[in-house]
């Protein structure tokens, strides 16, 4: 058996990929980079000075071979819906634990479908573990915590950046063609894209925010509660 050491960022060349081998490294860690472009990942690599391989999603039993030697990945490459369902396949064939900065309905789905596999071969296969999933889901948990009679929840997230990846904006159009989803009474179910659209006071100014329109964030899965998350 292959021994397992360390954890792969894959999708290291882009934006995203790239700010999070940068942290590892001032944090101390030596992840393995890896992407399917090698010029791109080899630069990024040699940069860090970290180790990297090659792998393209498309060549599953070369995704397997380079995942079985490493405990854990991070998938950082988008848009999520078409990469993350081969790599979750490839790490619970190779018994290599799962995560992945998306925050993509289908990604969810698609983690769930797999779930009962995941536990039988003790994979956690764990997506949307990004700033804008974390923030907002870690606030709603808190605050359903502290108002356990609450029935209505309403979550709003303003992030401002001068930089975003390109895959960044495929991933957003991709939540638009698919339509709208709320979570109501622990299930998702259809909304209208832009509907419930209103002003939103935040910390410093007030601002017109829209339901983000697939998202997954909501925490509580009791009866009768209903969270929803708006954007700017």
């Amino acid at each position: 058996m292959t021994m397992k050491t360390g954890w792969m960022i894959y999708g290291a060349n882009g934006y995203a990929g790239r700010l999070v081998a940068r942290e590892a490294v001032a944090l101390g860690e030596r992840p393995l980079l890896a992407g399917r472009s090698a010029d791109k990942v080899r630069r990024v690599a040699e940069e860090l000075g970290l180790p990297w391989v090659a792998v393209d999603l498309g060549d599953h039993a070369a995704a397997v071979a380079a995942l079985r030697g490493v405990e854990l990945v991070l998938l950082a490459a988008g848009p999520f819906d078409g990469l993350a369902q081969p790599m979750m396949d490839a790490c619970l064939e190779a018994r290599t634990h799962y995560t992945d900065l998306d925050n993509e309905l289908l990604v969810f789905r698609a983690a769930e479908e797999r779930d009962a596999r995941a536990r039988e071969r003790g994979v956690a296969i764990v997506p949307g573990i990004g700033f804008g999933t974390i923030a907002t889901g870690s606030l709603v948990k808190r605050v359903v915590a502290e108002m356990p009679e609450a029935t209505r929840l309403e979550c709003a997230l303003h992030i401002a950046s001068t930089h975003a990846g390109e895959a960044t904006g495929q991933s957003g159009l991709a939540a638009l063609r698919m339509g709208g989803r709320v979570r109501r009474g622990g299930r998702l179910v259809e909304h209208p894209l832009g509907a419930g659209r209103r002003e939103i006071p935040f910390a410093d100014r007030s601002r017109r925010a829209s339901p983000i329109p697939n998202c997954p964030k909501a925490v509580s899965r009791r009866a009768g509660r209903f969270e929803s998350v708006y954007s700017v």
